[in-house]
């Protein structure tokens, strides 16, 4: 957990830096280390158009070396948990 908090500090202050949302650069670096096949979890029509900008948005190799110094890989936590069933859309779906 310490690792996964420094390295989503390092995305954040990345961000910060390029004025976007975390997903984005998140999404960015992806595509960076060559990630070409991503899952983007979107259950929101803006989740898709950070996806999308994220091609636009060029992180320097400082940036991706800060964000990738405290990243240490392991097995996905919590994210199965959360997920709607499966075949659920959500895409613009209205918040009560």
């Amino acid at each position: 957990e310490d690792n996964d908090l420094a390295f989503i500090d390092g995305v954040q202050k990345v961000a910060e830096r390029h004025n976007v949302p975390m997903a984005r650069v998140a999404i960015a670096w992806q595509w960076a280390i060559g990630v070409a096949s991503q899952i983007i979890g979107a259950t929101k029509a803006h989740h898709l158009d950070d996806a999308v900008a994220a091609l636009d948005l060029e992180l320097t190799p400082e940036e991706i070396s800060s964000m990738e110094e405290p990243y240490l890989p392991h097995e996905t936590v919590g994210a199965i948990d959360s997920n709607p069933p499966q075949g659920v859309v959500l895409l613009d779906a209205e918040e009560n």
